[in-house]
């Protein structure tokens, strides 16, 4: 039985070189193709160097505080397939990790990127939608505060779309001591238009 399993994996691939033009791929194609696929499969990671977090809020600007994706807003294998956008936030110092990730969703024509902010432990995790916009700049990150310009479609008066640029400060607290077990993750973020 062992003989007629490995004759029959001989002949098939016989079978698939010969269908593939008589010749083997090479180890440079093999190498090509794994590495084209793990660049379709896997969004790359972006860790810029960006000033520290420097914008100032709009006087009289009210800060709105967002609460936390819930499971059911999404499933999860849908939300990791449309992960187009990943920066991991430099300058924190408390013990859970900051991401920004953005999916691809919505009508392309009009923004399209659903912009979250991510808190990460290894106890737990948050998810803050930040905004379906167009585009995301970091201009500057410091402990607990995040500085971002945005790009969103704007409606004109004519009916036509435009884009429009504007900056926000994002702000959060994160609650003492987040390496232990039965603490729960359970950050306090605010963004405010900022100048």
């Amino acid at each position: 039985m062992g003989e007629f399993r490995s004759v029959l994996l001989s002949f098939t691939a016989f079978g698939l070189i010969a269908m593939a033009g008589c010749q083997a791929p090479s180890a440079d194609t093999a190498d090509k193709v794994e590495a084209e696929a793990k660049t379709d499969a896997e969004p790359e990671a972006r860790v810029e160097t960006v000033a520290a977090a420097s914008f100032v809020a709009v006087p009289g600007a009210t800060p709105e505080t967002l609460q936390p994706v819930t499971e059911d807003d999404q499933g999860e294998a849908n939300w990791l397939a449309g992960v187009v956008r990943f920066d991991a936030i430099a300058n924190q110092t408390d013990e859970a990790s900051v991401r920004m990730v953005g999916t691809a969703g919505g009508d392309p024509a009009a923004n399209g990127l659903y912009t979250y902010l991510v808190f990460s432990t290894t106890h737990a995790s948050k998810v803050f939608l930040l905004g379906n916009i167009i585009d995301y700049r970091i201009k500057g990150a410091s402990p607990g505060k995040l500085d971002l310009e945005i790009d969103e479609t704007t409606f004109e008066s004519d009916g036509n779309l435009g884009m429009a640029t504007r900056k926000v400060t994002v702000s959060w607290v994160n609650p003492p001591n987040l390496d232990q077990p039965d603490t729960e993750l359970t950050p306090s973020v605010t963004v405010t238009p900022a100048q």
